[in-house]
């Protein structure tokens, strides 16, 4: 009995301290419509709908959510985790792009979406100082949404037929084929460690998500009733709950391991 509660005592703090705090948020824009969407895919609900500009496509989520612009001649704009606007823009024109990504650091997109021909790019925070890193090609339709694997530090980017992982140097690590019709906005969930697509055509329904292992499984297939078509931009939100050390955690359990001893001795 007293092993179970010492070893339960443990287990439940380690799980507390390893959880992550915005775990299933995913944020959908659809600069049609002038939407952005909040939705919780643990549970499959649409929490929140806001109100952008029209055109407001490419999201990067990193304490904050910056919205770039299909059209290059807006400007992108600063919203909290919240959805609610900051007030903070910048000059950051863009040329064709409808999705975005982040590794923490950098805000990344990809020009030139709806041909087979795009470019990936670079950019700050605020969509700012945009560099060009490489360009794909695709032989399986028009190109379209893109992610960041934080795990191995690569890009997973959607054509109408395939998913594709590529380096940060442009090189094609592996790729796998999809059945979400034209294709649609890709968003890498940390927690699981797996991509998630906003799917369009080929009989899904507007506001469907397929979740992916990074082998091309489908792991779920997730109708979230809120979300409408053109959504073009996808992201999880990032961690926010940092993990303690692997020898910090050790230490702390071993403490409570020894409170609770300790506790056991004087009840004998």
């Amino acid at each position: 009995m007293k092993n179970k509660f010492l070893k339960g005592l443990v287990t439940s703090f380690l799980l507390a301290v390893s959880g992550l705090a915005n775990a299933g948020i995913i944020y959908v824009t659809n600069g049609d419509s002038s939407r952005l969407a909040i939705a919780d895919t643990s549970s499959g609900t649409l929490i929140d709908t806001i109100t952008t500009s029209r055109g407001a496509y490419p999201i990067a989520v990193q304490d904050s959510i910056w919205l770039g612009h299909l059209y290059g001649s807006n400007t992108a704009s600063e919203y909290d985790l919240n959805g609610l606007s900051t007030g903070s823009t910048s000059t950051a024109s863009m040329f064709s792009a409808t999705d975005g990504a982040s590794d923490g650091t950098m805000n990344y997109a990809l020009t030139g979406v709806f041909s087979s021909n795009a470019q990936v790019i670079s950019a700050n925070k605020d969509w700012t100082n945009q560099q060009s890193m490489f360009s794909i090609s695709s032989n399986s339709g028009r190109l379209v949404g893109i992610t960041f694997d934080s795990v191995f530090d690569s890009f997973w980017i959607s054509s109408a037929r395939e998913i594709f992982q590529y380096s940060l140097t442009g090189d094609l690590i592996s790729k796998f084929s999809h059945s979400a019709g034209d294709g649609g906005a890709l968003a890498y969930d940390q927690e699981t460690d797996s991509i998630w697509m906003v799917a369009r055509g080929s009989g899904y329904t507007n506001g469907t998500l397929v979740q992916y292992n990074k082998s091309g499984s489908v792991l779920q297939t997730q109708f979230i009733s809120g979300l409408s078509s053109n959504n073009w931009g996808a992201e999880f939100a990032m961690a926010t709950t940092e993990v303690p050390e692997p020898s910090t955690l050790a230490v702390f359990a071993l403490g409570l391991m020894g409170l609770a001893s300790r506790k056991f001795k004087k009840q004998a």
